[in-house]
């Protein structure tokens, strides 16, 4: 195969990387608002049937107990009167108001170290799939360079299918959809650095208006 030919394909996957991108970065922000809105969701009904103790207390059996009973029923009464509310580094609590809410500058300090943990998580796959498909892209030279001339037949004939198969790199797909490489990756933090960069243009056309 020829230089031309392979920079024909090269150019024709470059074409078709588009839709690509776009269920990379559909499956990337189905994931992150899932991510944010459990959290978000479970704290909100913690609080909400944290609510529900006292009368959940009243309502019981609590008449024909014994008064160390009764004391402790009052002070756990007292403890429910404030109900219980997750948050996350002290910060912001966790609960719908906070998912929905405009971003603060708690918020905004979630969202930086939000965002660098799943770069992280984005990267390291990435990279570790750029890094076999390169490594993978070595597998011919190294064969054609091994000792295989003193080799039996049987050696060379499965040796010349290694090559053959070699040819084409390996590479780890997400789904059948996308590839993991930095390229990738490239592609879906341009794409998040856009959207942020208009959510903040829009929010401060609000906070204008």
């Amino acid at each position: 195969m020829s230089w031309k030919s392979t920079a024909i394909k090269k150019g024709k996957r470059a074409r078709v990387s588009s839709p690509e991108s776009f269920m990379v970065l559909l499956s990337y922000l189905v994931v992150m608002v899932m991510q944010i809105f459990l959290p978000a969701y479970l704290g909100t009904q913690m609080t909400y049937e944290s609510q529900k103790l006292a009368f959940a207390a009243y309502a019981s059996e609590w008449i024909p107990q014994s008064e160390p009973y009764k004391r402790s029923l009052r002070l756990f009464v007292e403890r429910s009167n404030t109900p219980i509310v997750f948050t996350g580094l002290k910060m912001f609590p966790l609960t719908l108001s906070t998912f929905v809410s405009p971003m603060s500058r708690e918020d905004f300090v979630f969202m930086i170290c939000y965002t660098i943990a799943m770069t992280l998580e984005i990267f390291y796959p990435a990279f570790l799939g750029a890094e076999l498909t390169r490594e993978s892209e070595h597998l011919v030279f190294s064969a054609y360079c091994s000792d295989w001339i003193s080799r039996p037949e049987s050696f060379k004939r499965s040796l010349r299918l290694m090559v053959e198969r070699a040819k084409k790199p390996a590479v780890i797909t997400g789904l059948k959809m996308f590839r993991l490489s930095l390229a990738t990756f490239t592609s879906i933090r341009s794409y998040t650095s856009a959207l942020e960069w208009n959510n903040g243009k829009m929010r401060s056309k609000g906070n204008k208006g």
